[in-house]
């Protein structure tokens, strides 16, 4: 996890990097119940998320 070095008006207060070895794992993750069943407690807690998918 990285944070940002300055509390800049948007800017993200977090970065997180996760690695799925194909789109199908990926999928597997954002579909999980057992994630998908927090999704009201994350969504009362966090302003926005932003996804953006690399290759490495």
């Amino acid at each position: 996890m990285q944070r940002a070095l300055a509390d800049t008006p948007g800017q993200p207060d977090e970065v997180q990097f996760f690695r799925f070895v194909n789109q199908a794992a990926l999928d597997g993750y954002m579909n999980d119940e057992r994630r998908t069943s927090l999704a009201a407690e994350r969504d009362a807690a966090i302003a926005r998320t932003e996804l953006f998918p690399v290759r490495f």
